[in-house]
């Protein structure tokens, strides 16, 4: 049978690098050193252990896992481009109600600097106007003060305990 490193012995059986480390070192796995002087285990050795090795390619596993994840990460890139279309929209709507604001502020100024005359009323009367004098004599009101009633103190409450 063929001989395998720690690693390739992990993937084909499904077990992590440290549980078949740990197999080895309590005995459960015994180490083969290879035609190329190299250690490893035989894989009579993993079924012996473990049963069934896994018949799947791990190349086909990894090749699935990088197709599922090329499909999540293209969703994903859509979604932001979505997102960065509708950011954009949003900053052009956003500019579009500045300026006009601007533009509103630019005409209350311009109002401001140039106001329109306003036509004062002459002061002094005209020669050919007469002047009216009032008829009735005003005559002023006169208001009676009365004096207020003083106030009673107000009563304080004892507040003892009985």
């Amino acid at each position: 049978m063929a001989i395998a490193s720690v690693t390739e012995a992990s993937k084909l059986v499904g077990k992590t690098r440290k549980t078949i480390q740990r197999y080895i070192s309590i005995g459960k796995l015994s180490k083969t050193i290879g035609s190329d002087g190299k250690e490893g285990i035989d894989t009579s050795e993993l079924l012996r252990v473990f049963g069934e090795l896994s018949t799947q390619d791990t190349t086909q596993i990894s090749g699935e896992k990088n197709i599922h994840n090329v499909a999540v990460l293209n969703m994903e890139n859509v979604a932001l481009k979505k997102e960065i279309e509708l950011l954009r929209e949003l900053l052009t709507s956003k500019d579009a109600h500045i300026d006009s604001l601007n533009k509103a502020l630019l005409i209350l100024e311009h109002k401001k600097e140039h106001p329109t005359p306003i036509q004062e009323e002459p002061t002094q009367p005209l020669e050919t106007e007469q002047v009216t004098q009032p008829t009735a004599e005003i005559e002023p009101q006169v208001e009676e003060i009365t004096e207020a009633e003083p106030e009673k103190p107000k009563r304080k409450k004892f507040l003892g305990i009985f």
